[in-house]
């Protein structure tokens, strides 16, 4: 760069057009005399405008890249093979020269989710990917791997089923700069009916369970007069002749036992919470009724005066296992009143049925999780402590009912008692974990 100086008397131009032009500094006219400008026309003073700079480079947004999503990568407890991935890659180019820093914004529905300018993305080679060198990232693809979370710290699985747009904003080394957007959409990877909230900074886990629970009437209220009259006399209360709970009630019954039963957290007894990666996470299962992408259906059944009613969720179930499954009906049964049990008629109260139905209810709805996270047999088998329906022996590989700790609300106990300790009963740390994975997500490309 120099400068171009012309000293004379006179200097006289003549031309069909003359311009002059200075791009990066001043033009100065200096006289002793005076400074002339005449025009046939007009004489037009104007702004300067710089000439417009030529990119030259730019950034491109490519796809989304993930085997099966996982808040923290929480993995499969019972298949450590399972692919389970805690990162989402995001894929880019940095085109024709190189840039020097980089932004990535991520939105949910519109809102801004999640923004970070200081980033070291991956280089991705042929086959291969490696770190970043200093001073710039030259032209080539990119990966830039996040863990999902908002600028909160919170991995919200339902929120990333939503519209999701990733913006990424580059600067060159030049100082200009480039940007392009591109919109995603997450979807289940493997069930619809459960849904995710991981807080990273409160080492909490907020479950969402949705359930169908559909009213399967009442059994027995036209039987009252089949209850053994010297019964009904030595008990001094009649038969009943109306549902002394309704449906609601049951319903209610049924998505309280799922929460006490299967949340882990500092409010239980035992069983405070799941080990994710070395830390204590409390876990908080919030159910909810619905027919959208929820479980399958299973009915909630009042019986009364009449045989004990066994509940059964054998779900959908396939080979061995279905043969059984045919023939039982996914019912959770409500038994009140005058029963007659395998030893004989007795008589159970309200107070006490509603702790049996709410634990059976978490029980059976929990032998869906089961199957999903680990297959048809540990479930039907309840986790090897029984065969396809009685318990197994401890001589045979059964389990002894636990008198301290847990009491694991998916396993048969030799001689458990008909009152539980209920507040001990809980599902096991493996299980819930298989929940959690239950939340795993997918993306399109």
């Amino acid at each position: 760069m120099g400068k171009i100086t012309t000293i004379a008397k006179t200097i006289t131009e003549t031309a069909g057009t003359t311009s002059w032009a200075a791009t990066a500094g001043d033009i100065v006219l200096g006289a002793a005399g005076r400074v002339a400008m005449q025009s046939k026309e007009k004489i037009v003073y104007t702004t300067y405008k710089a000439p417009e700079e030529k990119k030259d480079f730019g950034v491109k947004v490519m796809h989304m890249r993930t085997q099966y999503f996982t808040p923290l990568g929480i993995k499969n407890p019972s298949r450590s093979t399972d692919n389970t991935s805690g990162t989402i890659d995001i894929l880019f180019d940095i085109l024709k020269t190189d840039a020097k820093e980089y932004i990535v914004t991520i939105y949910v529905d519109g809102k801004m989710y999640f923004k970070e300018t200081n980033l070291q993305p991956i280089k991705v080679m042929v086959g291969s990917e490696e770190s970043q060198p200093d001073g710039g990232y030259p032209p080539g693809s990119y990966v830039f791997k996040w863990d999902g979370a908002s600028q909160d710290g919170v991995i919200d699985t339902a929120l990333l089923k939503k519209n999701i747009s990733v913006e990424i904003e580059a600067t060159g080394m030049n100082g200009g700069t480039a940007k392009d957007k591109k919109e995603f959409k997450g979807d289940a990877a493997k069930v619809d009916w459960v849904d995710v909230k991981l807080d990273k900074k409160k080492k909490q886990i907020d479950v969402v369970l949705r359930v169908n629970l559909q009213d399967g009437g009442a059994d027995g209220l036209n039987d009252y007069d089949k209850v053994p009259k010297d019964k009904v006399a030595a008990r001094g209360i009649q038969p009943l002749r109306t549902r002394s709970r309704s449906f609601d009630q049951l319903k209610q019954l049924a998505l309280d036992g799922l929460t006490k039963h299967w949340s882990r957290n500092a409010a239980n007894r035992v069983a405070k919470g799941i080990t994710v990666h070395g830390e204590m996470y409390e876990v908080f299962v919030h159910p909810s009724n619905t027919t959208e992408n929820s479980m399958d259906d299973i009915e909630l059944v009042f019986n009364t005066n009449g045989s004990w009613k066994r509940s059964h969720n054998p779900g959908s179930v396939d080979g061995v296992v279905s043969f059984f499954a045919q023939v039982l009906s996914e019912i959770v049964a409500y038994n009140v009143g005058y029963i007659e049990y395998s030893n004989g008629w007795g008589y159970q109260d309200e107070a006490g049925e509603d702790q049996h139905f709410t634990e059976t209810a978490a029980h059976e709805i929990g032998h869906e999780i089961l199957k999903d996270y680990s297959g048809d047999i540990y479930s039907y088998k309840h986790k090897g402590s029984s065969g396809f329906s009685d318990t197994k022996t401890v001589a045979d590989g059964g389990f002894q009912y636990p008198k301290t700790g847990e009491i694991d609300l998916m396993k048969y106990y030799n001689d458990e008692p008909y009152d539980k300790d209920f507040d001990r009963v809980v599902a096991a740390e493996e299980d819930v974990t298989g929940l959690v994975w239950l939340s795993g997500l997918k993306f399109n490309k």
